[in-house]
């Protein structure tokens, strides 16, 4: 191979067999293998269960599965809690399939890679930064496909503040990385970087590879998020178990204030989506009656009932515990006060500069998708003209 002529040897070594941690050169050279990102030492060379499985599919030419793939895909989805799977030959090929993924998932076209990382002979990391901070394509790429700089936004491993500003962009599909650093020697990340990585991407909407993100983990079937699915149930628990003894009333009262919300963040949904689709309305009648009109029209009933509510349920008469603040019954004091905080913190938010929470590009919208008729993978955005 053309990288093997930097070696700092006279020729690359020609190799005779491998086993365990060892090779032998074709002179008989015996060499401990260190090269775990290349080869099968870190798991040994040779292992017997796998040199039988080799020799029971040998002259097996074709391209079609054989049956240890649905055997194999089973046991990855077990293990990994993933259901499906795209087997590849090499690890360029993996990484190649996942970055079309990500880009179709997301809609977005880049990748944030590292500086100096080593992904196989994938076009989009044969980067580096210059001194400017600008991507460049590296010293030694032969034939690039295109300007890196038009695929690719690099970061610095270690350095969670790049990270993010890489990420800020928007524009980002994936973060494509490994564990530690292996291709200007091994470079460990520090305490606490894996974990700012995988916040950065979860704040930025962008994917993490590899391995999954266990925050951001959704149920196969019903599209629910792990976590918080499970921690808003604890807390509900924890509120009905901790209070329903001490004051039945009160528990009530803080479901009617719920239900306040509940119609409030609805109803401003349902404009929100006509607004934010609004450029899809006119193409056809589906997203005219179901991205515009039944959101609308949606939005417009849970608004009045929920100024119709306030009205009724400020007086203490009509609350479950009889109590007041100023006057106001205490659902509606709850409900609205807790609206008026989230107004205030998103406030905060957006002037924090955190943009990637507030959109700035409009996005398209599949018709088949709005009327239900194929489940949604992701919206694609484009810039707005």
């Amino acid at each position: 191979m053309s990288w093997m002529t930097m070696w700092a040897g006279a020729h690359p070594v020609y190799l005779a067999q491998a086993r365990g941690a060892s090779v032998v050169d074709v002179d008989g050279n015996e060499y401990a293998d260190f090269c775990l990102g290349d080869t099968g030492a870190m798991a040994a060379h040779s292992p017997e269960p796998t040199m039988a499985a080799l020799r029971a599919r040998a002259g097996i030419t074709t391209m079609l599965p054989t049956e240890d793939a649905a055997w194999v895909g089973e046991e990855l989805g077990r293990r990994f809690g993933v259901p499906l799977w795209q087997f590849s030959l090499t690890a360029t090929d993996a990484n190649r399939w996942l970055l079309r993924v990500c880009r179709q998932v997301t809609g977005r076209p880049k990748v944030l890679l590292f500086n100096w990382c080593y992904h196989g002979t994938v076009d989009e990391a044969f980067v580096t930064l210059g001194d400017d901070g600008v991507v460049r394509s590296r010293a030694g790429n032969v034939g690039p496909a295109g300007d890196p700089a038009q695929t690719t936004r690099l970061a610095e491993f270690n350095d969670a503040g790049s990270v993010d500003a890489a990420l800020s962009h928007g524009d980002v599909a994936c973060v494509l990385m490994e564990p530690a650093l292996t291709n200007i020697g091994i470079v460990l990340p520090e305490p606490g970087f894996l974990d700012a990585v995988r916040a950065a991407c979860t704040r930025a909407g962008a994917l993490r590879l590899p391995g999954g993100l266990r925050l951001g983990r959704v149920h196969p079937r019903f599209l629910t998020p792990h976590v918080s699915t499970i921690a808003i149930g604890g807390i509900a628990a924890i509120w009905f178990a901790v209070l329903f003894p001490l004051s039945e009333n009160f528990v009530y009262d803080s479901l009617t204030s719920l239900s306040l919300m509940i119609a409030f963040y609805y109803a401003l949904t349902g404009f929100a989506c006509a607004i934010f689709y609004r450029h899809e309305l006119t193409k056809s009648v589906k997203n005219f009656l179901f991205i515009g009109v039944g959101p609308v029209v949606g939005g417009t009933i849970l608004g009045y009932l929920f100024f119709k509510a306030i009205d009724e349920y400020r007086d203490p008469g009509a609350s479950y515990s009889g109590s007041e603040i100023f006057g106001v019954a205490v659902p509606v004091v709850l409900g609205v006060g807790l609206l008026i905080l989230g107004g205030v913190l998103s406030v905060l938010w957006r002037l924090g500069k955190h943009d990637q929470f507030f959109g700035r590009r409009r996005e398209t919208v599949d018709p088949e998708v709005a009327t239900g008729a194929k489940l949604a993978v992701a919206a694609v955005p484009e810039e707005v003209a």
